[in-house]
């Protein structure tokens, strides 16, 4: 009865368009324009605060390839406005296959569609990283959120609070939010001698993906293709996600496997080499798939260690995403 209820209140709140404004305006200040950073913005924003956020890079754009939205983030960002930024970029897959590793035979099977919607009142989407950041990055710039690429923060000071950039300038707010990623630099400002960085996990992935409609040109093959679905190979320490992206044009694949050795000495002209060893003995047909892979990057894959405080002793200096809980892809949730 509890479970019900509370699924019956999220439906409500999602529905609930109104946005009480901050009783107290602030000037906040965000390092950092991935997708944590230009959601805080946003989420901010809808309040009434004035935000400015600070990004190294020339041009945005996410690296990578696929990510999952679930519906616990789906309808948070829907409420927000996000869907026709959004537009035809995202898929909906209409369900999850467990596959096992030498046959492609299902042995798991999960339904999306429409369960997810009618319970969770909220789709479950898949969708290109950079079709994603682009379009938290016209709404928040839509909601009058100040976007400054280009822009490296050389220090912190969290007492005052501020951040220092590479070009001399120093820029002051009421709050300072470093959305700055698992190699942050804030971390340790607000842990002190505690600092704790993410680790390495044993594993790696590869990313990758494949044009669809050489896929559907394939008799093996086309059947991935003919719906949107979540596809996923599992087998002893290594397993490959797939899914179709970019409106359903890409064919995105995460392929993750043991590695143990230090992530300065791979050499990413073999990398497509390395991954076709890795899964060597799979299904015949995802064999054909990685076969069709051009070009792909190697990742190591870190988890976040537990941290003694995210929020700086002063109260006006915090670490937020990959900074602060940095979760391996498997988590659906992250990175």
């Amino acid at each position: 009865m509890r479970s019900l209820q509370f699924l019956e209140g999220l439906k409500r709140s999602s529905t609930d368009s109104g946005v009480e404004s901050a009783k107290l305006p602030l000037d906040i200040i965000i390092s950092g324009a991935g997708l944590g950073g230009l959601a805080t913005a946003i989420a901010l924003a809808r309040r009434g605060h004035s935000v400015t956020v600070f990004e190294q890079v020339q041009k945005l754009g996410e690296v990578g390839a696929g990510i999952q939205v679930p519906s616990n983030s789906s309808r948070l960002l829907l409420k927000w406005g996000l869907g026709p930024f959004l537009g035809d970029r995202v898929v909906e897959p209409s369900c999850i296959n467990f596959r096992r590793w030498q046959s492609g035979d299902v042995i798991g099977y999960t339904r999306l569609v429409p369960e997810f919607r009618e319970n969770f009142n909220a789709p479950y989407y898949v969708v290109h990283r950079a079709h994603f950041l682009d379009a938290l990055h016209k709404l928040a710039l839509k909601l009058g959120v100040k976007v400054r690429v280009g822009s490296k923060v050389k220090d912190y000071n969290p007492r005052t609070p501020s951040l220092s950039l590479e070009d001399g300038t120093t820029h002051t707010a009421d709050l300072v939010i470093a959305a700055d990623g698992v190699k942050s630099a804030a971390r340790a400002l607000v842990l002190g001698d505690h600092d704790r960085p993410p680790k390495m996990t044993g594993f790696a992935a590869y990313r990758a993906t494949v044009d669809v409609d050489r896929m559907r040109a394939d008799p093996d093959l086309s059947w991935l293709v003919e719906k949107p679905g979540i596809n996923l190979w599992i087998g002893d320490m290594r397993h490959v996600m797939t899914y179709t992206i970019a409106a359903g044009k890409s064919f995105n694949m995460v392929l993750s496997h043991p590695e143990d050795s230090d992530p300065s000495t791979w050499e990413q002209e073999t990398a497509v080499n390395d991954m076709q060893q890795q899964f060597s003995g799979w299904d015949p047909r995802l064999r054909k798939i990685i076969g069709m892979i051009d070009s792909t990057l190697k990742w190591p894959l870190l988890s976040g260690q537990p941290l003694e405080r995210w929020v700086d002793p002063s109260g006006k200096f915090l670490i937020l995403g990959d900074a602060a809980h940095a979760m391996v892809p498997y988590m659906s949730q992250g990175k």
